[in-house]
């Protein structure tokens, strides 16, 4: 007997806590204590976050699900499966370190800290919501926290690189509204089996993993259950009910073969639907060209909001791709995989070229996150038999799910190594006052503790076997190579300009007889807080390359039933498309969506 799935009430309080705590911050607290109740909060958050750990998610998505918008048929629904797991230990791992690194802010720390805690409500709320409105709301809303904490605490140029930031993420939250809109405007649950209705988690929380879908859809339709009445009606009057759940538009989009209908300019609605997820996701990832939001603001924000922006925001574009915009539109996924593993490619080369070309140590580290991001589209790019003409010859089930394990590993393996390179640039530009290679110099004879943690995570952030960012950029080398030879190709030109910048960066930073800089009395050994902060990172970096295999064997069963339905539906007609058959086929669909269910 499959057991019950109660629903899952830890994830609300992931979402709330912090959130509730930027409001608690709203009294008149001192900064000390501003500071002691985010820490508070945040280490609280991490704990909830990490027992998490222990749940069971073999039998589908854990949820949660309250009332939201009825009248739109958007629900306050959160899940959890293995797909998400990992980017939310992340984003609570990384917060409370990345607040013990912003000691250097002293002005408005109040408001400093609320600004971070929604920052965090916001990113768990995205990775966790199953409900595309919620989802699209928590995405717009981490803009005003990120766009305030550069504007406001930034460097000199803080205020355009807050202003580019905000432009190019809302132009990407636009067509990320576009494509739902359109998503939402194909759907109906009308069309799925009981089945499949309980596993989106229609039917509620509970019947998830229902013994008796049958009975759990006649008890929910029998409901006060807004969702239920609607459903009810539509059934009635022979209509479509649409839906924003996540898990049932990809269930429906599995069911019908609606979005594959000619569109303008002869494309499909589904081509368009992933054109316009792809450009959002791009723009947040982000991909050459649309990259250049990306340094500037990374040189501009202070050290702990840089850790955030590259650790766990730029991870929200590849989840939202692999979560939303491959199960919904695998055909055309597929056509398209040449010019996705072809931005991969460019990206790679293209960010570890400026990377090479850079003095100021932060922008390297920024631009070496734009080479690093674009294995994340290499790798979900792997296994597709699409052409540059368009001829397709569907998905590879079992090279897709290597492509995609590697791609989400390295999300967030450079969450880990970004996070922590960005910290050891500010604790160099706080020791030093700049953070020009060319000024640096032999810093391993006064500060050998940091030097060596640095040095750690720049090979790691190379590739190095053994630590955390070999193994991301292995799998999507090899699962993308018989598809696209090309891209691989760059992306292999790529880590040896990788080596070259990290080298050189290495060399000019630690190495070397002396300090070339003018004082050296400011270049003291790791103070307590700041060993709090970087040695969790570099542990993090050495077991992620020593046993990647626990991070690869949670993603793995969701991954694989993306694959699966990803070559079943490229591969053969949809299950709904007997009942769009001429009269006399040999097919013969149910008479209506009840026998069919």
């Amino acid at each position: 007997m499959t057991p019950e799935t109660p629903p899952l009430t830890l994830l609300p309080t992931l979402v709330a806590l912090p959130a509730l705590a930027a409001i608690a911050l709203s009294t008149p607290l001192s900064p000390a204590w501003s500071r002691r109740l985010t820490l508070g909060v945040m280490l609280l958050t991490a704990a909830i976050a990490w027992s998490l750990v222990g749940v069971d998610l073999d039998h589908g998505v854990r949820l949660w699900r309250a009332a939201w918008i009825p009248s739109l048929g958007a629900e306050a629904l959160l899940g959890l499966d293995g797909l998400n797991l990992p980017l939310v230990l992340l984003t609570a791992s990384l917060c409370p370190l990345a607040l013990i690194a912003s000691g250097s802010v002293t002005n408005r720390v109040r408001t400093y800290c609320a600004l971070l805690l929604l920052l965090e409500s916001g990113t768990l709320a995205v990775f966790l919501a199953m409900d595309f409105v919620l989802f699209y709301v928590a995405w717009e809303l981490l803009l005003v926290p990120m766009y305030l904490l550069i504007a406001v605490w930034g460097g000199a140029e803080r205020m355009a690189a807050a202003v580019r930031f905000f432009v190019y993420t809302l132009a990407g939250g636009l067509l990320l509204l576009a494509g739902g809109l359109i998503a939402y405007s194909y759907s109906d649950l009308t069309t799925l089996s009981a089945p499949q209705l309980a596993a989106s988690g229609v039917l509620g929380p509970v019947a998830v993993a229902s013994d008796d879908p049958t009975a759990a859809l006649e008890a929910w339709t029998e409901s006060a259950d807004p969702g239920a009445q609607r459903f009810t009606r539509a059934e009635a009057s022979a209509e479509p009910a649409r839906t924003f759940n996540l898990l049932a538009l990809v269930a429906s989009a599995e069911q019908t073969d609606a979005l594959s209908g000619v569109g303008p300019f002869g494309k499909s609605a589904e081509w368009w639907l992933f054109a316009l997820l792809l450009g959002g996701m791009a723009i947040k990832l982000p991909a050459v060209p649309l990259h250049t939001w990306l340094p500037r603001a990374h040189v501009e924000a202070p050290t702990g909001v840089s850790m955030l922006l590259a650790g766990v925001l730029l991870k929200l574009g590849g989840y939202a791709l692999v979560r939303i915009a491959w199960p919904l539109c695998p055909t055309a996924a597929c056509e398209l995989a040449w010019l996705v593993a072809g931005l991969g490619g460019v990206s790679i080369v293209w960010g570890a070229l400026a990377a090479l070309a850079q003095d100021d140590m932060k922008r390297l580290v920024a631009y070496s996150s734009v080479s690093h991001m674009g294995y994340v589209l290499l790798g979900l790019a792997a296994g597709a038999g699409a052409t540059g003409s368009g001829a397709s010859a569907g998905w590879d089930a079992d090279t897709w799910r290597i492509g995609a394990s590697g791609a989400v590993f390295q999300m967030v393996a450079h969450g880990v190594t970004s996070a922590g390179l960005f910290y050891c640039v500010g604790l160099l530009y706080e020791r030093c006052g700049h953070r020009d290679l060319r000024r640096l110099g032999g810093l391993f004879n006064p500060m050998p503790l940091a030097s060596g943690m640095a040095v750690v995570l720049l090979i790691a952030s190379l590739g190095a076997p053994g630590l955390c960012g070999f193994v991301g950029e292995l799998l999507t080398l090899l699962a993308a190579w018989d598809a696209h030879p090309v891209a691989v190709t760059l992306a292999a030109i790529g880590t040896i300009l990788t080596a070259a910048y990290i080298l050189r960066a290495t060399r000019l930073a630690y190495f070397g007889p002396v300090y070339r800089g003018d004082d050296t009395a400011q270049l003291t050994p790791l103070r307590p807080a700041e060993l709090f902060v970087l040695t969790p990172l570099v542990l993090a970096a050495v077991t992620l390359g020593v046993r990647p295999q626990p991070l690869l064997d949670t993603i793995d069963k969701p991954l694989t039933a993306s694959a699966e339905s990803l070559a079943a539906r490229t591969g053969e007609p949809p299950l709904v498309a007997a009942v769009l058959s001429p009269p006399g086929s040999s097919t013969e669909p149910p008479t209506d969506a009840a026998d069919a269910r």
